[in-house]
This record gives C-alpha cells, sequence and structure tokens, in this order.
C-alpha cells in the first residue's frame, strides 16, 4: 500500500463526511494516521482499521474500485454525487448515476426501460453495472456510482428488490444513506414542488 492511496482514500472518506449532512447507520470507526477518528458507514462492515480500509480502497488492481452510493429516492445521493464530483474532479475518479447509465444504453432511454417487463428491466440493470465496472477498469479511475436496492410497490403495498448480483460483485462498497426523517421529508415535499 503506498502513501498514495492512503491519501487518496483518507481523502475520498473526508470529502464524503464534509459533503453529506446525512446520518448513516451501522457506523464503525476509521482512524487515519493523518487525521482524527471519523464516524462512516460501509454496508456488511462492523469494524476495520485504517490500514483495511486503504488496503480495500486500493485493492486487486486487476478488479476496478466501485463505489455504490444507495439510500431511498430523495436522500440526497445525486447531491452527495456532484459534491464529490466537484470536490475530487475527475482526474481518479469517475461519476455515474446509475439512472443515467440505463438511459444511456436502452434505446428510448428511461421512460423506454421503465415500460420494459422484469426480466428485460434485469437484464438492462445488469448491463448498466457491467458497463460502469468495465469503463472503471479502463479508465483506472475509482468509480463512484448512484443507485437504488429496492423500491415499494404501489400495486402490492410491499418493498422489491431491484439490485443485481452484478451489483453485489461490482461493487468494492456500498455506502447507504440514511437522513433523518424530517430531512428527508423536506427533500420530497420540495421535489413535488
Amino acid at each position: 500500500m503506498t502513501q498514495d492511496n492512503g491519501k487518496r482514500a483518507q481523502s475520498y472518506l473526508l470529502s464524503l463526511l464534509h459533503l453529506s449532512p446525512f446520518v448513516l447507520h451501522h457506523t464503525w470507526t476509521a482512524t487515519f494516521k493523518y487525521t482524527p477518528a471519523y464516524q462512516i458507514v460501509f454496508r456488511k462492515m462492523t469494524s476495520t482499521s485504517a490500514i483495511s480500509l486503504v488496503n480495500r480502497v486500493g485493492h486487486d488492481p486487476s478488479k476496478p474500485t466501485v463505489i455504490g452510493l444507495y439510500g431511498l429516492p430523495a436522500t440526497g445521493k445525486s447531491t452527495v454525487l456532484e459534491g464529490l464530483r466537484n470536490k475530487l474532479g475527475e482526474t481518479e475518479f469517475a461519476f455515474f448515476d446509475g439512472s443515467d447509465v440505463i438511459s444511456y444504453l436502452v434505446h428510448g432511454g428511461l421512460k423506454a426501460f421503465q415500460k420494459l417487463e422484469d426480466p428485460e428491466k434485469k437484464k438492462w440493470r445488469a448491463e448498466a453495472i457491467t458497463h460502469i465496472k468495465n469503463e472503471a477498469a479502463a479508465s483506472g479511475k475509482i468509480a463512484v456510482v448512484t443507485g437504488h436496492f429496492m423500491f415499494w410497490s404501489k400495486e402490492d403495498s410491499a418493498p422489491y428488490a431491484v439490485y443485481m448480483p452484478e451489483d453485489l460483485e461490482t461493487f468494492t462498497q456500498i455506502i447507504y444513506l440514511n437522513p433523518n426523517a424530517l430531512v428527508l421529508l423536506f427533500q420530497v415535499m420540495n421535489e413535488q414542488i
């Protein structure tokens, strides 16, 4: 692990923490040699050290680093993505809105995608994450991607998962944005105006 990779990981995480007013869950502490401890969240991780965190971000170069930003609609995924893009630039990072990638790949865009049957939607979701993974591998950049884990069915009044096995194989980290309920209500109200 080089010091540059450690600083890059540190820069990424500190940028995320300073941009996001959201409360994240399943917190663990990452302590860096150069900074005080910060509380951050990675799905499926309960504890780690700075060394294992940096090794995770600077992992096997044959597999690209792809970081997923998940959260309910209106939790601020796009805001965090744009904030990271502005703060970090695109020299070492590539930023993707998962819906934009689907819109790019599907003839007719997102509206055409939304009219498809579930098996066809699954095919395009898998294509989208594969496209992102291939872009990250070809460029050597760390990819940051907004995505959805599940939606709420209006017909069944129940949640249904929209993540793909390819998502779980591709993402090296998943950050779940979990805002305060009042922040979420404010965001939803503003989007409807």
